[in-house]
C-alpha cells in the first residue's frame, strides 16, 4: 500500500465498520419493533395484508439475511477493491439501499393502522 493511499484506506475501513454497526443497530431495533407490532396485530389474523403477515412470520430470518448480507458486502468489498475511493462510494450506496429497505419495511408494518391513507379514529 502506498503511503498516499493510507488515509483513504483508513477512511474506507472506518466507514465500513460504522456501516456494519449501523446495520446491527437497525436489526435490533427493527426486530424489537416487529415483535411488539406482532403482539399488537395478533388479533387481526388473516385480515392482515400478505406482506405484513410475511414480515411478522419471517422477520428474524429476513432481517438477518438483509443486514448480515449488507454487512458481508460492505466488508467483502474492502478485500476485493483496490480503489478505496470507489469503496467509500459503494459503502454509501449499500447503506442508503439498506436505509431505503428499512423505510419500506416500516411502511409495510404500519399499513394495518391506516385505512385509505388516514389514521384510524
Amino acid at each position: 500500500m502506498q503511503l498516499a493511499n493510507k488515509p483513504l484506506s483508513i477512511a474506507a475501513w472506518s466507514s465500513s465498520v460504522l456501516a456494519c454497526g449501523g446495520f446491527a443497530l437497525a436489526y435490533f431495533k427493527l426486530a424489537r419493533y416487529t415483535e411488539l407490532l406482532s403482539a399488537t396485530l395478533s388479533g387481526m389474523g388473516p385480515a392482515l395484508p400478505v406482506l405484513v403477515r410475511f414480515l411478522i412470520q419471517n422477520y428474524t430470518s429476513f432481517y438477518l439475511g438483509l443486514f448480515m448480507g449488507a454487512g458481508a458486502l460492505v466488508v467483502g468489498k474492502e478485500f476485493l477493491l483496490r480503489d478505496k475511493g470507489a469503496s467509500l462510494i459503494i459503502t454509501l450506496i449499500i447503506a442508503l439501499g439498506v436505509l431505503f429497505i428499512v423505510g419500506c419495511i416500516v411502511e409495510i408494518l404500519y399499513a394495518p393502522f391506516f385505512i385509505e391513507g388516514r389514521p384510524p379514529s
